[in-house]
Parts: structure tokens; C-alpha cells; sequence
């Protein structure tokens, strides 16, 4: 009932000709935009769909080739970078101490780093 789909031999059409001129690349504030979105919309988002959002921007902005305004990137870019990030939740606590301090919210202490200064 099915058999293999027939080859489509097309003798009138001429091969496309290579670009003459090389395509522009993007300036770096446009790439660097592009990347600072994908890393907001891991916060803004669920896991996977920022994941999949941050990865498409971060493809663009590595890809390298301008972005008009019009496209669905910058437009995604633009709607990420002016909505407001969640709040964090409430510490758990109780204690209503500053959640910046792990001790007072009961969260586990910072490692502290070790500071290198110039001789």
C-alpha cells in the first residue's frame, strides 16, 4: 500500500549562488542583553522551561548574528529583562531575623572564601 517516495528531479532550476557579502555579527551590549536575559530567566521562570529559554538566548547571543529588534528573541529578551522578579520566599524560621544571614534563618553558614591581596 505504501511504497517509497518518489525522487523529485527539478532539471529547470538553477543552484542557489553563495553570499557575496559575510553576514554582520551582532555588537557585544546585543550579546551580552541576550545572555544577562537567559541568566534572569532562570529565576523568573519554572527549571525547565527557564532552562529551555536560557539555552535558546545564550544560542543566539553565541550564534553571533544580529538580532532586528523585531525578532522573537529580542522580543523575548526585552519582556524578560522589564519583568519583576519574584520575591524570595520568607525564612522558615521564625525568627524574622535578615535572610542575607544564614545563622539567624536557620540556613546552613556560608563558606567563607579566602581573600587574595596584591603584594
Amino acid at each position: 500500500m505504501f511504497g517509497p517516495i518518489p525522487a523529485q528531479v527539478v532539471v529547470d532550476q538553477e543552484p542557489m549562488p553563495a553570499p557575496t557579502v559575510p553576514a554582520k555579527r551582532s555588537e557585544y551590549a546585543d550579546r551580552m542583553r541576550l545572555r544577562n536575559a537567559g541568566q534572569r530567566a532562570l529565576r523568573l521562570f519554572p527549571r525547565p522551561i527557564a532552562l529551555l529559554v536560557q539555552r535558546e538566548l545564550e544560542a543566539v547571543a553565541e550564534f553571533g548574528y544580529i538580532v532586528t529588534h523585531t525578532s522573537l528573541a529580542a522580543q523575548c529578551a526585552d519582556w524578560i529583562l522589564e519583568a519583576p522578579l519574584p520575591l524570595p520566599a520568607p525564612a522558615e524560621s521564625g525568627a524574622g531575623g535578615d535572610p542575607r544571614k544564614g545563622k539567624e534563618t536557620g540556613a546552613a553558614p556560608r563558606a567563607e572564601t579566602a581573600e587574595v591581596g596584591l603584594a
